[in-house]
């Protein structure tokens, strides 16, 4: 073989199932730790919310309620 040859087959050929072997590589990666989900559903830590207020408003009662009537477990409003 002439080393033309080899550069214009045998190059790209290796780089061709290089390329093969870490796309394998990586899809084998992406479905081994797909399944696994990336946080806790039962996690939720105690949060304290700060709502400043300066002057009256029209909605500010309105507003006020929607921060306190959160759904969530465990938080406090300040």
């Amino acid at each position: 073989m002439t080393m033309m040859k080899i550069l214009f087959v045998g190059v790209p050929s290796i780089l061709v199932m290089v390329h093969l072997f870490l796309s394998l590589r990586s899809y084998l990666y992406v479905r081994a730790f797909s399944k696994k989900p990336l946080y806790r559903n039962d996690y939720s830590p105690t949060v304290s919310i700060f709502v400043p207020c300066k002057g009256l408003d029209a909605q500010l009662e309105s507003n006020l309620m929607a921060v306190a009537e959160q759904d969530y477990p465990d938080f406090t409003v300040n």
